[in-house]
């Protein structure tokens, strides 16, 4: 299987996995600004499968401190997620997140992007020991 194909596959799994998660919790019927997040997951898919040729390649070259380098990955895409949400709003004007709600927004979307980044990794050290073994 080529990376490509890896990567389209696990960023398909991604974008399926977090729709589930995030119509589970959202409201029913959603509201008009869960398009929205439907496009964020689409753009986080995106990501995804624009980063895992480059996780194959450090696994598959056994690169020093390429764990660091997916969970720095994971840390820095949750916070940036955090950041254009508090910048955007949350679409509700009557609720007012306080500086500790905004913090606290930040690190529990830095952690989901660290354990994203993190099994997204470990997905590819496991696809390229079987990519290095004949078929």
């Amino acid at each position: 299987m080529t990376p490509k194909k890896i990567a389209l596959r696990i960023a398909t799994l991604f974008f399926l996995f977090w729709m589930v998660v995030l119509y589970a919790g959202a409201d029913h019927p959603t509201p008009p600004g869960f398009l929205g997040i439907i496009l964020a997951d689409f753009i986080c898919a995106g990501i995804v499968f624009l980063r895992i040729p480059a996780y194959l390649q450090w696994a598959l070259e056994r690169k020093k401190s390429r764990w660091w380098c997916a969970m720095l990955d994971g840390l820095t895409a949750g916070l940036v997620i955090a950041l254009v949400f508090m910048l955007i709003g949350n679409g509700e004007p009557t609720v007012q997140p306080t500086i500790l709600d905004r913090v606290i927004w930040a690190l529990v979307l830095s952690s989901v992007g660290l354990v994203n980044s993190t099994g997204i990794f470990l997905a590819c050290e496991w696809l390229a020991g079987r990519l290095k073994k004949p078929v």
